[in-house]
C-alpha cells in the first residue's frame, strides 16, 4: 500500500476563470438538488441570516433534481419567496457568468467526496462558505468560514461574518490555493507518480 497517491480532479481554468466584473453581494449554491447536498439547512441558515441581518440580497440555486419541490416549498414556508431563486440546471457558459455575477458561493453538503463545484467558484474569484466535509479542509486548510454540517446556525454566522468582512486578502489565498488543483497541475502529478512507478 506504499504506491497509493492522492490526484484530486482539477478544474480546468480556462473555463472557469475570474472574469474581474461588478458582483452582487449575493449568496449562490450549485448542485445536483437531492437530500445530502444540505439544501434544506441552508435555506433555514439564509432565512436566519436575512432576519439577524435586514439582509435585502438575493440566494441563487443552480441545478435540478427531486428536492426541487420540497425545497420551493420550504422556501415559501420560510417566507423567502422573493429572496430565493431556483435556477435550475445550467451549462458551463451560464455558471461561469453565475458564478462571476456574485461573490459569495455557498456549499452546504451533509456529505461530499471532492467538491468540485467549490474550486469552480474558487477560480471564478468567489469567497466560499463550506460544511466540514470530504475533502474541503484538504483545499481550504485553515479558512474562517467553514461550518457543522446541517447546523444551521452556524452557517447562518459564517454567512453574516463573510457578508460583513472585507475578503480582499481572502480572495487571494483562494485564488492561490485553487491553482493546486487545476486540470494542469493535476495531470502534471499524475504524470510525476506514473513516472516514479
Amino acid at each position: 500500500s506504499q504506491n497509493v497517491h492522492i490526484v484530486y480532479s482539477g478544474v480546468d481554468q480556462d473555463i472557469f476563470e475570474d472574469k474581474g466584473k461588478k458582483r452582487n453581494k449575493d449568496f449562490i449554491a450549485v448542485g445536483y438538488l437531492k437530500k445530502v447536498k444540505g439544501y434544506d439547512f441552508l435555506l433555514k441558515a439564509f432565512k436566519i441570516f436575512c432576519d439577524e441581518y435586514n439582509y435585502s440580497g438575493k440566494l441563487k440555486i443552480a441545478g435540478s433534481g427531486d428536492e426541487l419541490e420540497n425545497l420551493k416549498n420550504l422556501s415559501t414556508s420560510l417566507g423567502l419567496d422573493k429572496k430565493v431563486i431556483f435556477l435550475g440546471e445550467l451549462d458551463n457558459e451560464n455558471l461561469v457568468n453565475l458564478y462571476n455575477q456574485n461573490e459569495f458561493f455557498v456549499l452546504s453538503s451533509l456529505s461530499e467526496g471532492f467538491p468540485k463545484v467549490m474550486l469552480e467558484a474558487m477560480s471564478c474569484g468567489n469567497i466560499v462558505i463550506s460544511t466540514d466535509v470530504g475533502s474541503v479542509k484538504n483545499i481550504l486548510e485553515d479558512y474562517p468560514y467553514i461550518c457543522m454540517p446541517s447546523d444551521a446556525l452556524d452557517l447562518a454566522s459564517k454567512m453574516a461574518n463573510c457578508f460583513l468582512t472585507d475578503n480582499t486578502d481572502l480572495k487571494r489565498y483562494l485564488k492561490n490555493r485553487v491553482q493546486d488543483f487545476s486540470w494542469s497541475n493535476s495531470a502534471s502529478t499524475y504524470k510525476k507518480v506514473y513516472e516514479k512507478n
